[in-house]
């Protein structure tokens, strides 16, 4: 094994009270299970799986999703709860492409045999995992802002139209209902 300075995708394991509160909501829906404090994903996905032919199989893996915590970037390897794995990178969207640039800089310093030199880049890391995990989170905002918009500019001309739906959500005041 080798110290090799990485940015990792991590993501944590979850936190007991909202699993409990996952708990009481699938109980509510029928659907009741154990998950304890610290389940294995494989059966977060089982409830996926057997939710798959439900109307609530929406709300379900929205409220799922709202328990498990959000996967971010750090220099150490943290673990990624969801996929089961003690250490993890990904090479994949487009907005990731900082992360996977940095770890093909560091693989590439690893095969040319040139880590030692890695010293200023390994050094900034935890600054380089930061700001990758909170670029990540401003591209999110951005979608479900653009997403918002266009919602409820194609909505302003059905008004008055009946659709079906599942309530998603209660607050104290009002309801959330997909469509």
């Amino acid at each position: 094994s080798t110290e090799l300075p990485f940015v990792y995708r991590v993501h944590e394991d979850p936190d007991a009270d909202r699993l409990h509160a996952l708990e009481v909501f699938l109980a509510g829906l029928n659907m009741p299970v154990h998950l304890g404090v610290n389940p294995h994903p494989g059966i977060l996905q089982d409830i996926l799986t057997r939710a798959q032919d439900q109307p609530s199989r929406d709300v379900i893996r929205q409220y799922m999703l709202r328990a498990l915590k959000k996967a971010r970037y750090s220099e150490k390897p943290l673990g990624h709860y969801a996929l089961a794995m003690e250490d993890y990178c990904h090479f994949t969207s487009p907005i990731r492409r900082y992360p996977d640039l940095t770890v093909h800089r560091m693989l590439k310093l690893l095969i040319d045999g040139s880590l030692n030199h890695a010293g200023k880049q390994a050094g900034r890391m935890p600054e380089i995992a930061a700001a990758c995990s909170e670029r990540e989170s401003a591209a999110t905002q951005a979608e479900r802002q653009a997403d918002s918009i266009m919602m409820a500019s194609y909505m302003s001309h059905q008004l008055g139209r009946k659709y079906d739906g599942v309530v998603s959500g209660v607050t104290g005041w009002g309801l959330y209902v997909t469509l």
